[in-house]
């Protein structure tokens, strides 16, 4: 089954030459069997862009982008080595690296895959995961200003992974990401559903949603300055909007501070903040 969800972007110069809505196909770990059926996919209307947040074959990210004309943009999960990626590789638009922002339908879409990236070793890498962190403060400020939409296969710690299975852990460094960069989505994979209940929830302005299957995202002009999700989602913090007035201090438990770096933009401080609740 598809599930829907609603989220409203704050940034209205998303919704040009009338376009009321943006609608997003996010998908995850495991093929979704109504996709297959051309019916389902008619009913399921327009798709705009699709997001893919990993440990997903080449073939099936292929026949998605066959099936919904679209741009296709997804990152790599722990899964996503081995036989069936060195013969169909070449069949899949390649990924998103670690720490890249890609501009895409008016969007800016940060990637997050697996840290690590070896076949051979794909345990949970955390030192890994604050490097990737740093390169997308990075990235975010050289592409600009607006928004951003964060695709991972790793949810942040403590916001839908599964802190009873050390593998499906969060990683820290996420969380701390999350919490600079305040985007009104993150979508990710990796936890499986049953172990989290509801599969999307709200901490400050950001909307975490666990889209292993297939989820339609619609994003829609915000109802006013303050607005960042509709629906069914109740907000669990203050939202507010924009990056972080705090500099990002990426610090490593094992090795130390790895880097410190300076709030993006350069506007006025707000004393009003979003609280992310330690892990």
């Amino acid at each position: 089954m598809i599930r829907r969800l609603g989220v409203s972007w704050p940034d209205r110069s998303l919704f040009r030459d009338s376009r009321d809505t943006l609608r997003l196909l996010a998908v995850s770990d495991v093929d979704d069997p109504a996709l297959y059926e051309a019916r389902n996919r008619e009913e399921l209307g327009r798709v705009d862009l699709i997001l893919g947040c990993g440990d997903l074959e080449p073939d099936y990210l292929a026949f998605l982008g066959d099936a919904f004309p679209v741009p296709l943009l997804y990152v790599r999960g722990n899964h996503d080595f081995g036989a069936a990626w060195e013969a169909g590789s070449d069949r899949a638009p390649e990924a998103v690296g670690p720490g890249c922002v890609h501009g895409c339908e008016g969007l800016r879409v940060a990637g997050l895959p697996w840290p690590g990236g070896r076949a051979e070793d794909r345990g949970l890498d955390a030192i890994a995961a604050w490097r990737q962190a740093a390169k997308v403060v990075l990235a975010a400020r050289r592409s600009g200003d607006g928004p951003l939409v964060v695709i991972s296969h790793v949810p942040p710690r403590g916001i839908g992974d599964d802190e009873s299975d050390h593998y499906h852990t969060g990683f820290s460094a996420y969380r701390r990401l999350a919490e600079h960069l305040r985007p009104p989505l993150w979508l990710h994979g990796h936890t499986p559903l049953a172990a989290q209940v509801p599969w999307h929830t709200r901490v400050g302005p950001t909307t975490f949603v666990n889209v292993t299957g297939a989820v339609l995202v619609e994003l829609t002009p915000p109802i006013d300055s303050s607005a960042t999700a509709t629906g069914t989602i109740t907000p669990t913090e203050t939202a507010v909007s924009g990056p972080s007035d705090r500099p990002l201090a990426l610090v490593s438990p094992d090795r130390g501070r790895l880097m410190r770096l300076s709030p993006l933009g350069r506007g006025p401080r707000s004393r009003a903040r979003a609280r992310y609740p330690s892990p």
